[in-house]
Protein backbone atom coordinates (compact mmCIF):
# COMPACT_ATOMS: atom_id res chain seq x y z
CA UNK A 1 0.00 0.00 0.00
CA UNK A 2 1.21 3.30 -1.23
CA UNK A 3 1.11 6.10 1.71
CA UNK A 4 -0.73 9.48 1.69
CA UNK A 5 0.88 11.83 -0.77
CA UNK A 6 1.61 14.83 1.64
CA UNK A 7 2.64 17.07 -1.65
CA UNK A 8 -0.67 16.54 -3.62
CA UNK A 9 -3.44 16.15 -1.00
CA UNK A 10 -5.16 18.89 0.14
CA UNK A 11 -6.62 19.16 3.63
CA UNK A 12 -9.01 21.63 4.32
CA UNK A 13 -10.11 22.92 7.41
CA UNK A 14 -13.58 24.17 7.84
CA UNK A 15 -15.27 25.99 11.03
CA UNK A 16 -17.64 28.78 11.71
CA UNK A 17 -17.70 31.88 13.95
CA UNK A 18 -18.05 30.78 17.93
CA UNK A 19 -18.80 34.23 19.61
CA UNK A 20 -19.06 37.93 18.38
CA UNK A 21 -17.15 39.01 21.41
CA UNK A 22 -14.30 37.30 19.96
CA UNK A 23 -12.30 37.04 17.11
CA UNK A 24 -12.99 35.19 14.14
CA UNK A 25 -10.22 32.72 13.95
CA UNK A 26 -10.63 29.80 15.74
CA UNK A 27 -7.58 28.70 18.25
CA UNK A 28 -8.18 24.68 17.88
CA UNK A 29 -8.39 25.23 13.82
CA UNK A 30 -5.53 27.17 13.54
CA UNK A 31 -3.62 24.35 15.55
CA UNK A 32 -4.36 21.96 13.48
CA UNK A 33 -3.38 23.43 10.64
CA UNK A 34 -0.09 24.76 12.11
CA UNK A 35 0.84 20.82 13.22
CA UNK A 36 -0.51 19.15 10.33
CA UNK A 37 1.75 22.15 8.41
CA UNK A 38 5.10 21.10 10.27
CA UNK A 39 3.99 17.69 9.33
CA UNK A 40 4.44 18.10 5.71
CA UNK A 41 0.51 18.57 4.93
CA UNK A 42 -0.96 20.72 2.27
CA UNK A 43 -3.42 22.54 4.26
CA UNK A 44 -5.91 25.38 4.24
CA UNK A 45 -8.64 26.88 6.56
CA UNK A 46 -11.73 27.58 5.58
CA UNK A 47 -14.78 30.30 6.98
CA UNK A 48 -18.46 28.64 6.93
CA UNK A 49 -20.61 31.45 7.11
CA UNK A 50 -24.36 29.59 7.55
CA UNK A 51 -24.70 28.65 3.96
CA UNK A 52 -21.21 27.55 2.27
CA UNK A 53 -17.70 28.34 2.55
CA UNK A 54 -17.35 32.04 1.09
CA UNK A 55 -18.95 31.48 -2.33
CA UNK A 56 -20.20 28.00 -2.38
CA UNK A 57 -19.11 24.20 -2.59
CA UNK A 58 -16.74 24.38 -5.56
CA UNK A 59 -14.14 26.53 -3.56
CA UNK A 60 -12.46 23.99 -2.23
CA UNK A 61 -9.23 23.57 -4.17
CA UNK A 62 -7.65 20.71 -5.86
CA UNK A 63 -9.12 17.69 -7.49
CA UNK A 64 -11.64 16.16 -5.15
CA UNK A 65 -10.31 13.20 -5.38
CA UNK A 66 -7.33 14.05 -3.02
CA UNK A 67 -9.38 16.37 -1.17
CA UNK A 68 -9.99 15.58 2.83
CA UNK A 69 -12.15 18.05 5.01
CA UNK A 70 -11.96 18.27 8.54
CA UNK A 71 -14.92 20.17 9.91
CA UNK A 72 -15.39 21.76 13.29
CA UNK A 73 -19.45 21.99 14.02
CA UNK A 74 -20.57 24.15 16.83
CA UNK A 75 -23.60 23.78 19.05
CA UNK A 76 -25.63 26.37 16.94
CA UNK A 77 -24.41 25.90 13.32
CA UNK A 78 -24.18 21.72 13.30
CA UNK A 79 -27.39 21.31 10.97
CA UNK A 80 -26.22 23.99 8.48
CA UNK A 81 -22.83 22.52 8.23
CA UNK A 82 -23.31 18.94 8.11
CA UNK A 83 -25.88 19.34 5.54
CA UNK A 84 -23.39 21.31 3.18
CA UNK A 85 -20.66 18.67 4.35
CA UNK A 86 -22.95 16.02 2.96
CA UNK A 87 -23.22 17.85 -0.24
CA UNK A 88 -19.54 17.97 -0.84
CA UNK A 89 -19.11 14.37 -0.19
CA UNK A 90 -22.43 13.12 -2.70
CA UNK A 91 -21.80 15.34 -5.13
CA UNK A 92 -17.61 14.08 -4.83
CA UNK A 93 -16.32 17.45 -4.47
CA UNK A 94 -14.52 16.19 -1.60
CA UNK A 95 -12.86 12.48 -1.55
CA UNK A 96 -13.18 12.32 2.95
CA UNK A 97 -14.89 14.59 5.11
CA UNK A 98 -13.92 14.01 9.41
CA UNK A 99 -15.28 15.64 12.21
CA UNK A 100 -13.26 17.50 15.16
CA UNK A 101 -14.28 20.14 17.96
CA UNK A 102 -16.47 19.61 21.15
CA UNK A 103 -19.96 18.61 19.72
CA UNK A 104 -18.36 15.96 17.39
CA UNK A 105 -16.23 14.47 20.08
CA UNK A 106 -19.59 14.48 22.41
CA UNK A 107 -21.78 13.13 19.91
CA UNK A 108 -19.00 10.67 18.47
CA UNK A 109 -21.38 7.51 18.38
CA UNK A 110 -24.38 8.97 16.97
CA UNK A 111 -23.13 10.37 14.51
CA UNK A 112 -21.01 8.07 12.98
CA UNK A 113 -24.34 5.87 13.48
CA UNK A 114 -27.00 8.52 11.51
CA UNK A 115 -24.18 10.20 9.28
CA UNK A 116 -23.34 7.63 6.55
CA UNK A 117 -21.58 9.24 4.67
CA UNK A 118 -19.43 10.80 7.35
CA UNK A 119 -15.36 9.20 7.53
CA UNK A 120 -14.65 9.58 11.31
CA UNK A 121 -14.70 11.76 14.19
CA UNK A 122 -11.40 12.91 16.16
CA UNK A 123 -12.17 12.31 20.06
CA UNK A 124 -9.05 12.93 21.52
CA UNK A 125 -6.34 15.87 21.44
CA UNK A 126 -6.84 17.12 18.07
CA UNK A 127 -3.48 17.45 16.38
CA UNK A 128 -2.00 14.13 17.47
CA UNK A 129 -5.62 12.13 16.52
CA UNK A 130 -5.57 13.60 13.12
CA UNK A 131 -2.17 13.22 12.23
CA UNK A 132 -2.21 9.75 13.24
CA UNK A 133 -4.97 8.67 11.12
CA UNK A 134 -4.04 10.89 8.26
CA UNK A 135 -0.26 9.21 8.87
CA UNK A 136 -1.88 6.12 8.53
CA UNK A 137 -4.12 6.95 4.84
CA UNK A 138 -2.81 5.19 1.53
CA UNK A 139 -2.31 7.13 -1.30
CA UNK A 140 -6.05 6.35 -2.85
CA UNK A 141 -7.07 7.51 0.45
CA UNK A 142 -9.61 4.83 0.39
CA UNK A 143 -7.97 2.86 3.28
CA UNK A 144 -6.30 3.74 6.82
CA UNK A 145 -5.72 2.53 10.19
CA UNK A 146 -9.59 2.11 11.41
CA UNK A 147 -8.31 1.69 14.96
CA UNK A 148 -5.93 4.79 14.82
CA UNK A 149 -5.54 6.18 18.13
CA UNK A 150 -7.64 9.05 18.96
CA UNK A 151 -10.52 8.80 16.54
CA UNK A 152 -13.58 6.92 15.62
CA UNK A 153 -14.02 5.95 12.03
CA UNK A 154 -15.54 4.52 9.18
CA UNK A 155 -14.26 1.48 6.73
CA UNK A 156 -15.71 2.72 3.29
CA UNK A 157 -15.21 -0.95 2.09
CA UNK A 158 -17.70 -2.30 4.55
CA UNK A 159 -19.25 1.34 6.39
CA UNK A 160 -18.74 -0.73 9.58
CA UNK A 161 -17.46 1.90 12.57
CA UNK A 162 -14.23 1.07 14.45
CA UNK A 163 -14.10 1.33 18.10
CA UNK A 164 -12.72 4.31 19.56
CA UNK A 165 -9.02 3.84 20.59
CA UNK A 166 -7.89 6.27 23.17
CA UNK A 167 -4.64 8.05 22.51
CA UNK A 168 -1.58 6.35 25.08
CA UNK A 169 -0.44 10.51 25.27
CA UNK A 170 -1.14 13.67 24.08
CA UNK A 171 1.40 16.00 22.52
CA UNK A 172 2.62 18.86 25.09
CA UNK A 173 1.13 22.06 24.70
CA UNK A 174 4.66 23.44 24.88
CA UNK A 175 5.59 20.94 21.56
CA UNK A 176 2.96 21.99 19.49
CA UNK A 177 3.66 25.30 16.73
CA UNK A 178 1.92 28.48 16.80
CA UNK A 179 -1.64 28.18 15.58
CA UNK A 180 -2.00 29.62 11.57
CA UNK A 181 -3.69 32.58 11.71
CA UNK A 182 -4.42 32.41 7.72
CA UNK A 183 -8.16 34.11 8.53
CA UNK A 184 -8.16 37.10 11.09
CA UNK A 185 -10.15 40.18 10.71
CA UNK A 186 -9.10 43.28 10.07
CA UNK A 187 -9.82 44.57 13.94
CA UNK A 188 -6.97 44.75 16.39
CA UNK A 189 -8.13 41.77 18.88
CA UNK A 190 -7.13 38.32 18.63
CA UNK A 191 -7.50 34.69 20.11
CA UNK A 192 -5.01 32.85 22.20
CA UNK A 193 -4.56 30.39 24.78
CA UNK A 194 -2.85 29.64 27.81
CA UNK A 195 -4.70 26.29 28.98
CA UNK A 196 -6.59 23.54 27.67
CA UNK A 197 -9.32 22.28 30.01
CA UNK A 198 -10.57 23.02 33.78
CA UNK A 199 -11.00 21.97 36.91
CA UNK A 200 -14.51 22.19 37.34
CA UNK A 201 -17.32 20.31 36.96
CA UNK A 202 -20.55 22.87 36.12
CA UNK A 203 -23.06 20.60 34.91
CA UNK A 204 -23.61 23.16 31.43
CA UNK A 205 -20.21 22.67 30.40
CA UNK A 206 -18.51 20.46 27.77
CA UNK A 207 -14.95 20.21 29.35
CA UNK A 208 -16.52 17.76 32.24
CA UNK A 209 -17.83 15.01 29.33
CA UNK A 210 -15.16 15.59 27.17
CA UNK A 211 -12.70 14.46 30.06
CA UNK A 212 -14.50 10.79 30.29
CA UNK A 213 -12.63 10.00 26.74
CA UNK A 214 -9.35 9.23 25.86
CA UNK A 215 -6.21 8.35 27.69
CA UNK A 216 -5.30 11.46 28.58
CA UNK A 217 -6.55 12.09 31.82
CA UNK A 218 -5.05 15.45 32.87
CA UNK A 219 -8.17 18.03 33.90
CA UNK A 220 -5.86 20.61 32.11
CA UNK A 221 -2.89 20.95 30.02
CA UNK A 222 -0.36 24.18 30.61
CA UNK A 223 1.27 25.72 28.10
CA UNK A 224 4.45 27.30 29.59
CA UNK A 225 3.78 31.25 29.90
CA UNK A 226 6.26 32.59 27.95
CA UNK A 227 5.62 30.63 25.14
CA UNK A 228 2.29 32.30 25.35
CA UNK A 229 3.87 35.76 25.10
CA UNK A 230 6.44 34.81 22.57
CA UNK A 231 3.19 34.45 20.16
CA UNK A 232 1.51 37.51 21.65
CA UNK A 233 4.80 39.25 20.55
CA UNK A 234 4.67 37.61 17.59
CA UNK A 235 1.03 38.39 16.82
CA UNK A 236 2.06 42.22 17.77
CA UNK A 237 4.77 42.74 15.37
CA UNK A 238 3.72 40.95 12.98
CA UNK A 239 0.02 41.17 12.26
CA UNK A 240 -0.27 44.23 14.75
CA UNK A 241 -2.35 42.80 17.17
CA UNK A 242 -2.74 44.99 20.56
CA UNK A 243 -5.95 42.88 22.06
CA UNK A 244 -5.67 39.40 23.29
CA UNK A 245 -8.85 37.54 24.15
CA UNK A 246 -7.99 34.21 25.78
CA UNK A 247 -9.68 31.23 25.53
CA UNK A 248 -9.23 29.23 28.48
CA UNK A 249 -12.10 27.80 30.18
CA UNK A 250 -10.82 29.22 33.30
CA UNK A 251 -7.72 31.61 32.98
CA UNK A 252 -7.19 31.10 37.25
CA UNK A 253 -8.00 27.94 38.67
CA UNK A 254 -6.84 28.41 43.12
CA UNK A 255 -3.47 28.97 44.29
CA UNK A 256 -2.16 26.57 42.30
CA UNK A 257 -1.90 29.10 38.86
CA UNK A 258 -0.08 32.06 40.94
CA UNK A 259 3.31 30.99 39.90
CA UNK A 260 2.50 30.55 36.32
CA UNK A 261 0.27 33.62 35.97
CA UNK A 262 2.72 36.00 38.24
CA UNK A 263 5.66 34.71 35.35
CA UNK A 264 3.04 35.14 32.50
CA UNK A 265 2.38 38.95 34.25
CA UNK A 266 6.40 39.61 34.90
CA UNK A 267 7.16 38.34 31.20
CA UNK A 268 5.07 41.03 29.62
CA UNK A 269 6.24 43.78 31.60
CA UNK A 270 9.97 42.82 31.15
CA UNK A 271 9.57 42.60 27.52
CA UNK A 272 7.62 45.86 27.57
CA UNK A 273 4.96 44.88 25.56
CA UNK A 274 2.55 47.26 25.16
CA UNK A 275 -0.76 45.29 25.22
CA UNK A 276 -4.36 44.59 26.41
CA UNK A 277 -6.09 41.53 27.14
CA UNK A 278 -9.50 39.46 28.57
CA UNK A 279 -9.58 36.39 30.58
CA UNK A 280 -12.46 33.70 31.91
CA UNK A 281 -12.48 34.05 35.75
CA UNK A 282 -15.27 32.36 38.32
CA UNK A 283 -16.51 34.41 41.63
CA UNK A 284 -15.83 31.42 43.81
CA UNK A 285 -12.61 30.62 44.01
CA UNK A 286 -11.85 34.64 42.44
CA UNK A 287 -8.24 34.98 41.87
CA UNK A 288 -5.42 36.00 44.32
CA UNK A 289 -5.31 40.06 45.01
CA UNK A 290 -1.47 40.17 44.20
CA UNK A 291 -1.82 37.64 40.72
CA UNK A 292 -4.98 40.18 39.55
CA UNK A 293 -2.82 43.37 40.05
CA UNK A 294 0.05 41.95 38.40
CA UNK A 295 -2.05 41.44 35.56
CA UNK A 296 -3.94 44.31 35.40
CA UNK A 297 -0.66 45.79 35.43
CA UNK A 298 0.85 44.16 32.21
CA UNK A 299 -2.97 44.55 30.41
CA UNK A 300 -6.13 42.94 31.69
CA UNK A 301 -8.87 44.90 30.48
CA UNK A 302 -12.09 42.87 30.58
CA UNK A 303 -13.08 40.05 32.51
CA UNK A 304 -15.53 37.31 31.47
CA UNK A 305 -17.31 36.43 34.57
CA UNK A 306 -19.01 33.22 35.43
CA UNK A 307 -22.01 34.61 37.70
CA UNK A 308 -24.76 31.96 36.21
CA UNK A 309 -27.97 32.51 38.04
CA UNK A 310 -29.26 35.18 41.08
CA UNK A 311 -31.70 31.94 42.51
CA UNK A 312 -29.75 29.28 44.66
CA UNK A 313 -31.71 26.17 43.26
CA UNK A 314 -30.45 27.29 39.81
CA UNK A 315 -27.32 27.34 40.94
CA UNK A 316 -27.80 24.11 42.04
CA UNK A 317 -28.56 22.64 38.85
CA UNK A 318 -25.70 24.42 37.29
CA UNK A 319 -23.03 23.16 40.21
CA UNK A 320 -21.91 26.52 40.95
CA UNK A 321 -21.04 28.28 44.01
CA UNK A 322 -21.83 32.13 43.73
CA UNK A 323 -22.44 34.28 47.17
CA UNK A 324 -25.51 36.35 46.64
CA UNK A 325 -23.09 39.91 47.08
CA UNK A 326 -19.98 38.21 45.11
CA UNK A 327 -20.87 40.42 41.67
CA UNK A 328 -21.14 43.55 43.90
CA UNK A 329 -17.97 42.99 45.80
CA UNK A 330 -15.86 41.69 42.37
CA UNK A 331 -17.25 44.47 41.08
CA UNK A 332 -16.20 47.25 43.39
CA UNK A 333 -12.61 45.62 43.10
CA UNK A 334 -12.75 45.44 39.04
CA UNK A 335 -13.98 49.64 39.02
CA UNK A 336 -10.81 50.78 41.13
CA UNK A 337 -8.53 48.83 38.89
CA UNK A 338 -10.03 49.60 35.41
CA UNK A 339 -11.75 46.11 34.05
CA UNK A 340 -14.33 45.91 32.32
CA UNK A 341 -16.71 42.77 33.45
CA UNK A 342 -18.55 40.82 31.16
CA UNK A 343 -21.13 38.38 33.00
CA UNK A 344 -21.86 34.58 32.02
CA UNK A 345 -25.46 34.36 32.96
CA UNK A 346 -28.54 32.18 32.40
CA UNK A 347 -31.58 32.90 33.56
CA UNK A 348 -33.63 29.96 32.25
CA UNK A 349 -33.19 26.08 32.89
CA UNK A 350 -35.36 23.28 32.88
CA UNK A 351 -36.45 23.61 36.51
CA UNK A 352 -37.39 27.20 36.65
CA UNK A 353 -40.13 28.93 38.36
CA UNK A 354 -41.88 32.48 37.05
CA UNK A 355 -40.70 33.56 40.66
CA UNK A 356 -37.44 32.61 39.68
CA UNK A 357 -37.40 34.55 35.87
CA UNK A 358 -38.77 37.55 38.13
CA UNK A 359 -36.01 37.58 40.72
CA UNK A 360 -33.28 37.16 37.60
CA UNK A 361 -34.74 40.04 35.83
CA UNK A 362 -34.62 42.02 38.94
CA UNK A 363 -31.14 40.93 39.55
CA UNK A 364 -30.04 42.04 36.46
CA UNK A 365 -31.64 45.28 36.73
CA UNK A 366 -30.38 45.72 39.66
CA UNK A 367 -26.57 45.20 38.73
CA UNK A 368 -26.77 46.88 35.49
CA UNK A 369 -26.59 44.29 33.12
CA UNK A 370 -30.65 44.28 32.01
CA UNK A 371 -29.29 45.36 28.87
CA UNK A 372 -28.01 41.28 28.16
CA UNK A 373 -31.00 40.15 26.40
CA UNK A 374 -29.14 37.23 25.15
CA UNK A 375 -28.74 35.72 28.74
CA UNK A 376 -32.43 36.23 29.06
CA UNK A 377 -33.56 34.94 25.41
CA UNK A 378 -30.99 31.41 25.32
CA UNK A 379 -31.61 28.52 28.15
CA UNK A 380 -29.68 26.27 29.49
CA UNK A 381 -27.70 24.03 26.96
CA UNK A 382 -27.97 20.28 27.54
CA UNK A 383 -24.55 18.52 26.80
CA UNK A 384 -24.47 14.91 26.01
CA UNK A 385 -23.92 12.59 28.85
CA UNK A 386 -23.33 16.02 31.35
CA UNK A 387 -24.84 15.63 34.83
CA UNK A 388 -27.53 17.94 33.61
CA UNK A 389 -27.95 15.57 30.91
CA UNK A 390 -28.49 12.40 33.77
CA UNK A 391 -30.57 14.53 35.75
CA UNK A 392 -32.90 15.68 32.82
CA UNK A 393 -33.18 11.77 32.25
CA UNK A 394 -33.64 10.51 36.06
CA UNK A 395 -36.71 13.31 36.40
CA UNK A 396 -38.57 12.42 32.99
CA UNK A 397 -38.07 15.93 31.35
CA UNK A 398 -35.83 14.51 28.71
CA UNK A 399 -36.20 11.37 26.83
CA UNK A 400 -32.84 8.70 26.95
CA UNK A 401 -32.67 7.79 23.41
CA UNK A 402 -32.69 11.61 21.78
CA UNK A 403 -30.20 11.85 18.93
CA UNK A 404 -27.32 14.25 18.75
CA UNK A 405 -29.61 16.40 16.70
CA UNK A 406 -32.13 16.97 19.55
CA UNK A 407 -30.33 17.05 22.82
CA UNK A 408 -29.28 20.63 23.53
CA UNK A 409 -32.65 22.30 23.85
CA UNK A 410 -34.73 18.93 23.81
CA UNK A 411 -36.26 18.93 27.69
CA UNK A 412 -39.14 20.06 28.67
CA UNK A 413 -39.55 22.63 31.99
CA UNK A 414 -41.44 21.59 34.76
CA UNK A 415 -43.49 24.72 34.95
CA UNK A 416 -44.95 24.83 31.38
CA UNK A 417 -45.61 28.62 31.85
CA UNK A 418 -41.97 28.53 31.85
CA UNK A 419 -41.41 27.60 28.64
CA UNK A 420 -44.25 29.25 27.06
CA UNK A 421 -42.92 32.28 28.54
CA UNK A 422 -39.40 31.96 27.45
CA UNK A 423 -41.11 31.25 23.24
CA UNK A 424 -42.90 34.80 23.18
CA UNK A 425 -40.06 36.67 24.81
CA UNK A 426 -38.40 34.81 21.71
CA UNK A 427 -41.01 35.72 19.22
CA UNK A 428 -40.40 39.42 21.21
CA UNK A 429 -36.58 39.79 20.54
CA UNK A 430 -35.58 37.48 17.71
CA UNK A 431 -38.63 38.38 15.56
CA UNK A 432 -40.38 41.40 16.62
CA UNK A 433 -37.58 42.99 17.22
CA UNK A 434 -34.77 40.81 15.70
CA UNK A 435 -32.31 43.72 14.18
CA UNK A 436 -32.74 46.32 16.98
CA UNK A 437 -32.29 44.02 19.87
CA UNK A 438 -29.05 42.74 18.49
CA UNK A 439 -28.02 46.55 18.01
CA UNK A 440 -28.98 47.50 21.26
CA UNK A 441 -27.39 44.61 23.49
CA UNK A 442 -24.14 45.27 21.05
CA UNK A 443 -23.78 49.01 21.70
CA UNK A 444 -24.74 49.29 25.59
CA UNK A 445 -22.19 46.20 25.51
CA UNK A 446 -19.53 47.95 23.53
CA UNK A 447 -19.89 51.39 25.46
CA UNK A 448 -18.55 49.92 28.59
CA UNK A 449 -15.79 47.99 26.91
CA UNK A 450 -14.84 51.49 25.06
CA UNK A 451 -14.97 53.32 27.97
CA UNK A 452 -11.89 51.40 29.48
CA UNK A 453 -10.03 50.63 26.80
CA UNK A 454 -10.29 54.20 26.06
CA UNK A 455 -8.56 55.49 29.65
CA UNK A 456 -6.22 52.79 29.75
CA UNK A 457 -4.48 53.94 26.44
CA UNK A 458 -4.68 57.76 28.02
CA UNK A 459 -6.17 58.84 31.20
CA UNK A 460 -7.37 62.17 29.75
CA UNK A 461 -10.22 60.24 27.95
CA UNK A 462 -11.48 59.62 32.02
CA UNK A 463 -12.36 63.77 32.22
CA UNK A 464 -13.22 64.03 28.14
CA UNK A 465 -15.69 61.57 28.41
CA UNK A 466 -17.71 62.43 31.74
CA UNK A 467 -20.33 63.99 29.94
CA UNK A 468 -20.55 62.12 26.48
CA UNK A 469 -21.01 59.08 29.30
CA UNK A 470 -22.82 60.51 31.59
CA UNK A 471 -25.36 60.69 28.90
CA UNK A 472 -24.74 57.62 27.42
CA UNK A 473 -25.15 55.79 31.06
CA UNK A 474 -28.43 57.91 31.63
CA UNK A 475 -30.22 56.38 28.58
CA UNK A 476 -29.14 53.18 29.33
CA UNK A 477 -30.47 53.25 32.47
CA UNK A 478 -33.60 54.51 30.96
CA UNK A 479 -33.56 51.72 28.34
CA UNK A 480 -33.10 49.00 30.97
CA UNK A 481 -36.09 50.09 33.07
CA UNK A 482 -38.05 50.16 29.99
CA UNK A 483 -37.17 46.54 30.11
CA UNK A 484 -37.54 45.89 33.57
CA UNK A 485 -41.23 46.81 33.12
CA UNK A 486 -42.42 44.67 30.15
CA UNK A 487 -40.58 42.01 31.46
CA UNK A 488 -42.10 42.22 35.22
CA UNK A 489 -45.58 42.74 33.09
CA UNK A 490 -45.05 39.69 30.94
CA UNK A 491 -44.04 37.20 33.79
CA UNK A 492 -47.66 39.01 35.35
CA UNK A 493 -49.52 37.73 32.40
CA UNK A 494 -48.00 34.28 31.88
CA UNK A 495 -49.62 33.89 36.30
CA UNK A 496 -52.58 34.82 35.45
CA UNK A 497 -52.62 32.92 32.01
CA UNK A 498 -52.13 35.13 29.29
CA UNK A 499 -48.61 34.18 28.18
CA UNK A 500 -49.19 34.65 24.68
CA UNK A 501 -49.82 38.22 25.01
CA UNK A 502 -46.20 38.49 25.89
CA UNK A 503 -44.57 38.43 22.16
CA UNK A 504 -48.07 39.68 20.62
CA UNK A 505 -46.75 43.50 18.50
CA UNK A 506 -50.00 44.68 18.67
CA UNK A 507 -50.46 44.16 22.51
CA UNK A 508 -47.02 45.70 22.87
CA UNK A 509 -46.82 48.10 20.25
CA UNK A 510 -45.90 51.01 22.64
CA UNK A 511 -43.15 48.90 24.40
CA UNK A 512 -42.03 47.95 20.89
CA UNK A 513 -42.38 51.91 19.46
CA UNK A 514 -40.72 52.76 22.53
CA UNK A 515 -37.51 50.12 22.64
CA UNK A 516 -36.66 51.16 19.17
CA UNK A 517 -36.80 54.50 19.85
CA UNK A 518 -34.13 54.51 22.97
CA UNK A 519 -32.10 51.89 20.88
CA UNK A 520 -31.27 54.31 17.96
CA UNK A 521 -30.44 57.17 20.47
CA UNK A 522 -27.79 54.61 22.55
CA UNK A 523 -26.33 54.30 19.07
CA UNK A 524 -26.40 57.64 18.45
CA UNK A 525 -24.42 58.37 21.48
CA UNK A 526 -22.27 55.33 21.05
CA UNK A 527 -21.30 56.51 17.33
CA UNK A 528 -20.15 59.86 18.78
CA UNK A 529 -18.00 58.62 21.63
CA UNK A 530 -16.02 56.16 19.29
CA UNK A 531 -15.59 59.07 16.97
CA UNK A 532 -14.60 61.60 19.75
CA UNK A 533 -12.28 59.15 20.96
CA UNK A 534 -10.38 58.40 17.36
CA UNK A 535 -10.76 62.15 16.78
CA UNK A 536 -8.60 62.53 20.26
CA UNK A 537 -5.63 59.79 19.87
CA UNK A 538 -7.93 57.15 20.62
CA UNK A 539 -7.65 54.88 17.65
CA UNK A 540 -6.13 52.24 18.52
CA UNK A 541 -9.16 51.79 21.51
CA UNK A 542 -11.64 51.78 19.11
CA UNK A 543 -10.15 49.60 16.97
CA UNK A 544 -9.50 47.35 19.62
CA UNK A 545 -13.48 47.02 20.12
CA UNK A 546 -15.35 44.09 18.71
CA UNK A 547 -17.36 44.39 15.29
CA UNK A 548 -20.93 43.78 15.87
Amino acid sequence: MHAIRKDSTQISLVFSRTLNSQSVGSVSIGSLAAYLRFQGFRVDMRLFDGSGIRGGMKVLCGPATRTIVIAKPNFKDFREMLIFLENLKKNHLVSRVFLCGPFAKLNAQGMMADLKWLDGVFVDQLEKSASALLDSMNASLDSWDFLSPGSMSRNPSTGCVGPHTPLTFAISLNDLPFPARDIEEDGQYVNIEASRGCLFNCSFCHIPSMRQTGASKYSLAIRDPVLVVDEMERLNKTMGKTLFIFNDSCFWSNKGDDERILRFAEEIGRRRLDVRFYIYLRTEPFISENVLVALVRAGLVRVFLGVENHVESSLAVYRKRVQPDAYTSIKRVFDQMGVNIHIGYITFEPYSTLDAIRSNVDYLFGIGKLFRLGVILEPVRVIPNSALHKQLIATQLMLSDLKYDEITYGYRFVHEEVGRLLGEFKRMFCLNLKGVAYNFEYHCTVGELLRVLAERHDRKFANLLKDRYAAFNGKKLRAMKLLLEYFRSSIACAKTGAVQLVGDPTHNAEFIRAFCVISGEIEVLYADIASFVAEHGGERAVREVYHG
